[in-house]
């Protein structure tokens, strides 16, 4: 007899806690099937290199293996979701927050840590790393255009206008308009303070962190 190994369980596990989500794939109609098919294809061409030969088998393998893709796939479910998300939970860390019908197709998570998307609308072909905020500032949300690429720790704000073909790199800070085609991102970091190090008594002068350096005992002390 062949022995039921972990990886078994969680193959037949994942077949099973699928169903609803394929149902669900399969019911899913308009225009919201038009853009899932085009964020499948985003996904799979990241994964494969290629888009897939069959969206069926594709939207399975993404729900069970990319938590990020599962939050697109909610996004696009809507208020419904929530019939079937607690069985093949979503990414808490990241919230979706701009409704499908405002969202256009082929979005593409590739770290979804800590990511927060409250736009007023996203053009086609949205790419997100880890760690972005888009979100409103005084009265309004930002506008996304198509094919934006976003980079990791990046913060886009207010009611601004982000134009197509644009690379925001990353932990960059944008609060104004940017323009089609073009690259936007934050100077690099640079020296404002330099410390004393040794004085003229071979003792240490002023530290980073000095209040720590009076607390806590040298390091071949520590027990």
């Amino acid at each position: 007899m062949v022995p039921v190994t972990k990886a078994r369980v969680k193959v037949w596990t994942y077949c099973i806690v699928a169903i609803p989500a394929l149902i669900a794939y399969l019911l899913l109609h308009g225009k919201d099937k038009i853009k899932l098919k085009m964020d499948i294809n985003r996904f799979w061409i990241h994964l494969r290199g290629k888009r897939p030969k069959s969206h069926l088998y594709a939207f399975y393998y993404l729900m069970c293996g990319i938590r990020e893709f599962r939050n697109v796939f909610y996004m696009r479910m809507g208020y419904s979701s929530m019939l079937i998300s607690w069985l093949m939970p979503e990414m808490v860390e990241f919230s979706f927050a701009t409704p499908s019908r405002f969202v256009g197709g082929g979005v593409f998570v590739q770290h979804g840590w800590t990511c927060v998307v409250d736009a007023e609308t996203v053009g086609e072909n949205l790419w997100i790393n880890q760690n972005v905020t888009i979100g409103h500032q005084g009265k309004g949300h930002p506008t996304i255009g198509d094919n934006v690429r976003i980079g990791s720790g990046a913060v886009i704000l207010g009611d601004i206008k982000i134009g197509n073909n644009v690379n925001i790199g990353a932990n960059a800070i944008v609060v104004n308009d940017v323009p089609d085609n073009c690259t936007v991102c934050s100077p690099k970091a640079v020296v404002i303070k330099r410390f004393e190090g040794l004085n003229g008594n071979g003792q240490q002068g002023e530290r980073a962190n000095g209040p720590l350096h009076s607390i806590l005992p040298p390091v071949t002390s520590r027990k």
